[in-house]
């Protein structure tokens, strides 16, 4: 799984786009024609997108690791290739590589469960579309009363590798050392298993996206989600090449989607509260 929160050091250059040209796979669906199409799309008549198609319930394959590209953002592109009445490519690229495989020119966006933070923005502008907090798994009965990031105090806890989530989580352990408390025992997990090590017994709790902890609860039947304990909340973006025209179509087709209602029954499909989603105003740069 690559987690939304996932934040990983985005390189450019030659190493980045020979991980990009090795590891990018693709599907697309149809639609009908391409009169309000952007121009500049990296294909005349498809919009074609980078993401990481491990990651329920934003991005995913409907079997696992083939079938139809599902999830929040899958449906959320697909929405927007049909307000422009273009295809929608997807290009399943290793998380890491989305936005050079962007930048290199592989795809037209990367849009995959991808926060809005400094780092990103300086290599790509963002259109937010959607909200997410963090939020702590526990076993059913919460049965070491977790209620606030102190109690996570000397306890295992489970986080996907390499994002975002980890980097909070890390954070949040550091401030229990300054309050004189024991720190957290932090492990990363690949591809979701921190879930399953959880359920195992392995760990005491895990942390990920508010979102992907209600999944989990939901799936599994044997967790419960603990909301609050980490401020905040963070968006989402669609990334897109710095200064392109790109950002301003996004943003444009993205809102006419929220405004139609569609936003909020994609929402709804993937148990995500419609009230995540998120009305532009502006592209992001930096």
């Amino acid at each position: 799984m690559v987690p939304a929160s996932r934040i990983t050091a985005f390189t450019t250059g030659a190493a980045a786009l020979a991980v990009v040209l090795a590891g990018c796979g693709s599907a697309s669906t149809s639609t009908q024609n391409t009169a309000g199409a952007p121009e500049g799309l990296t294909t005349p008549g498809q919009l074609t997108v980078c993401s990481d198609l491990t990651y329920p319930p934003m991005d995913y394959f409907e079997n696992g690791t083939t079938g139809k590209e599902i999830g929040f953002d899958m449906d959320a592109a697909r929405a927007v290739a049909k307000e422009w009445g273009v295809e929608l490519k997807v290009l399943n690229t290793a998380f890491a590589s989305t936005i050079p495989a962007m930048e290199a020119g592989r795809c037209d966006v990367a849009w995959s469960g991808l926060f809005i933070n400094d780092d990103r923005l300086a290599a790509a502008d963002a259109v937010p579309y959607l909200a997410s907090s963090v939020s702590i798994a526990v076993p059913a009965g919460n049965p070491k009363n977790i209620k606030s990031l102190d109690d996570l105090a000397g306890l295992r806890a489970a986080v996907s590798a390499g994002g975002a989530v980890s980097k909070q989580l890390r954070a949040a352990s550091e401030d229990l050392v300054k309050k004189g408390l024991s720190p957290a025992k932090i492990s990363e997990y690949p591809g979701g298993s921190e879930y399953a090590a959880l359920i195992s017994g392995k760990e005491d709790v895990a942390v990920d996206l508010d979102i992907a902890v209600r999944l989990a609860a939901e799936k599994s039947g044997s967790l419960e989600e603990i909301s609050g304990a980490f401020p905040g909340t963070t968006n989402f973006g669609v990334y897109v090449k710095k200064g392109s025209s790109m950002g301003p179509a996004i943003l444009t087709a993205w809102s006419s989607v929220v405004s139609s209602g569609e936003a909020a029954r994609i929402a709804k499909k993937y148990n995500i509260s419609e009230t995540n989603v998120v009305t532009p105003t502006s592209v992001l740069s930096r």
